[in-house]
Formats: C-alpha cells, sequence, structure tokens
C-alpha cells in the first residue's frame, strides 16, 4: 500500500510564528523568492514583499516532503507568478506594461506556440511564463503539463475578464463572477499540480471517473470561496474592492457587510458538505487510487483554509 505523501498535518492555528520550516521547506522558498527577482515581476519593494508573503514554496514542500524537488520548484513558481500577476498586473493598476491585451496575447502565444516568436526579454512575465513551460515540459508527464498549460491559459482569461469588468457601467452579477473570478481558475493551477506533487503514481483513467470531475470542481470552487473570504480585508485596505464577492453581494442583495460575510461562509459550508459527499462516494464505489486521490483533494482543501490563516497570514491579515 502506497504512503501518501501528505501526512505533513497542517500547521496549527497558533500562527506563522508556530510555523517551523524544515530544510527542504527553506531551500524550495528561496528558489521561489529568487525565481520572483530574477524575472523582476514586482515593480517596487512593497509590492514584492506582498508576493513573498504567499510562502507558497515553502508550503508545498511542507505539504509535500517526499515530492521531486525540481516539481516542488515548479509549484512554487507557478504560484508566485500567478500572486504576482493578480498584484501587479490587476490590483496593483501597474502600468509599466500599458498593454495588457498585448502582453495577453504574448502570453498566449507562449502557452500555445501558436507562433515562431522567442521572447527577446529576459525578464517580465512573459519571460518568466516561458521557463515554468519550459520546465514543466522537461518534468512532467505531458497529461499533466497539458491540464497546467489549461490552467494558467483560464487564469488569463479571467483576469482580463476582471479588468474589463472594473470599466464597465455597472458591476457584474453574483451568478456571472462566480463562474468567472479569478480565484477559482487559479485554484485549477493548484489542483493541477496536485498528482505531480504526488510523483504522478494515479493512473490516467481516474479522470474518467465522473465524480473526479465533480470534486475537482467542487474543490476549486470551494478554494475559491475560502480565498474570497480571506482576500476582502486585504482587498479593502488596497481599495480594491470593486469586483469582489462581498462587494457584489452587498450590490445585489441590498445587505451589509456582515451579512454579505455570512452568505459567502454558508457557500463555503455547502461547498464543503458536497466534497466531502463526493469524496465519500468515491470511497464507498471505486477503486483503491481513486479512492486516495479523492481524500488529496479533501486534505489539500483543508491545508488551504490553514494556509491562509497561518502560512500566509502576514499577506492577508
Amino acid at each position: 500500500m502506497h504512503t501518501s505523501t501528505t501526512s505533513t498535518p497542517p500547521p496549527g492555528e497558533a500562527g506563522q510564528a508556530g510555523w517551523v520550516l524544515n530544510d527542504q521547506a527553506v531551500l524550495v522558498e528561496r528558489h521561489a523568492l529568487d525565481w520572483l527577482h530574477r524575472f523582476d515581476l514586482t515593480p517596487d519593494p512593497e509590492t514584492r514583499a506582498r508576493v513573498e508573503r504567499i510562502n507558497a514554496g515553502a508550503a508545498f514542500a511542507m505539504l509535500f516532503p517526499q515530492a521531486p524537488a525540481d516539481v516542488l520548484e515548479l509549484a512554487g513558481d507557478v504560484m508566485v507568478w500567478i500572486t504576482a500577476f493578480g498584484d501587479v498586473l490587476v490590483d496593483g493598476c501597474d502600468r509599466r506594461t500599458s498593454d495588457l491585451a498585448r502582453l495577453t496575447l504574448h502570453l498566449n502565444e507562449t502557452l500555445h506556440a501558436t507562433t515562431s516568436r522567442s521572447v527577446a526579454e529576459r525578464t517580465g512575465f512573459v519571460a518568466a511564463l516561458e521557463d515554468l513551460l519550459t520546465r514543466s515540459s522537461a518534468i512532467l508527464p505531458n497529461r499533466h503539463h497539458t491540464r497546467l498549460v489549461k490552467a494558467l491559459t483560464a487564469f488569463i482569461g479571467a483576469q482580463n475578464w476582471h479588468v474589463d469588468t472594473e470599466s464597465a457601467a455597472s458591476p457584474p452579477s453574483v451568478e456571472d463572477y462566480l463562474v468567472a473570478r479569478r480565484h477559482t481558475v487559479a485554484a485549477w493551477s493548484l489542483v493541477a499540480l496536485l498528482e505531480p506533487l504526488e510523483h504522478s503514481r494515479f493512473p490516467a483513467e481516474i479522470h474518467d471517473v465522473p465524480e473526479v470531475g465533480e470534486l475537482n470542481t467542487a474543490a476549486c470552487t470551494l478554494l475559491a470561496c475560502v480565498n474570497d473570504l480571506a482576500s476582502h480585508r486585504k482587498e479593502r485596505r488596497s481599495g480594491d474592492t470593486a469586483i469582489t464577492l462581498p462587494t457584489l453581494l452587498m450590490h445585489e442583495r441590498q445587505c451589509s457587510l456582515d451579512e454579505s460575510i455570512s452568505v459567502i461562509s454558508a457557500m463555503c459550508e455547502a461547498d464543503t458538505a458536497r466534497a466531502h459527499e463526493i469524496i465519500a462516494q468515491l470511497k464507498a464505489s471505486h477503486d483503491r487510487h481513486v479512492s486516495e486521490y479523492g481524500e488529496l483533494v479533501g486534505n489539500l482543501v483543508g491545508y488551504f483554509a490553514s494556509w491562509h490563516t497561518v502560512v500566509a497570514a502576514d499577506r492577508y491579515r
């Protein structure tokens, strides 16, 4: 019987100070920070410090202690790229790249190799993405590399939707936001990396099981909901609350902030219950691999909640 690499429990609620990094976590986190600086993804020390505080590399190393080092580094760097993209180009309204549409075109060319264009710049988001894709193609099985490419493509599309919606005359409906929100597609990148972090030990056929797809969707929805709650305080502090779930609920339901937070909490509870229901179905009616995958996704969701309150607490408080 395979022993899951997710034996390390989530950190306790005592706070980040009580979260003791092992040597591997220190090395992976250092790699992520060096990578962020090497590609110069942040325009100023304040933004750089905010991105650094996600501690994604260290978190992956602690959660997946037996994962290959190159996969840990890739996962940490992907999360750094995603976070920096949102903080710098969307939330931060940084206009070093004044034409977001042009940047998006270049990113999609890089993602899908639709031209023979090579990246002339050695820094910036396009060059950093090229580096991620080169490494992903080299170290991941093709099916996992393809899933990561699809997730990053969706992420870029959602960021563009967010920017376009901010300039619209009226806010989007809550229903539209829940479909297009960038927190959900960022979660898809996290789920796409889950199997490589587990040594790609699951057979490809598990994704032919409908409940596995349902679980992935439920997990990403829940991860996004948790992120909506955790991010709101940071977004209020930065003045970027126009397109957030609490604000949209307040507008659509004509309710207070506290009431909107209660609604989102209820959404999280419903999503959690649905995920647990699917996991129970997988354990009861499918083989060991499918059952273990369900348990792995469930563990990831639990850890992600702790990540906001402990590992990345400095970013969200």
